[in-house]
């Protein structure tokens, strides 16, 4: 929470350390002034049984989901035309 200021990150976290199960989700963060789209992978780190921490592991899906947002406005623009 020190680190990172994003309410998204923190709940995964938390729901993470709470439950000690992994945690995926999507999030939008906002790096030097541009919107970046990241999953998120929360993983809990064990001793037995219990949960000692939890790592998380980013992966951008900007790109991604830019090109999936032009097919369907492509999609869509082609049918409304037809």
């Amino acid at each position: 929470a020190e680190v990172v200021r994003d309410s998204d990150v923190l709940a995964a976290f938390r729901w993470t350390l709470k439950y000690i199960d992994l945690q995926t989700t999507e999030v939008e963060i906002l790096v030097r002034g541009e919107n970046r789209i990241y999953t998120l992978d929360v993983q809990p780190l064990k001793v037995g049984r219990e949960s000692v921490g939890a790592v998380g592991v980013f992966l951008d899906v900007t790109t991604i989901r830019q090109a999936e947002r032009m097919q369907t406005d492509f999609v869509a623009n082609v049918s409304h035309e037809l």
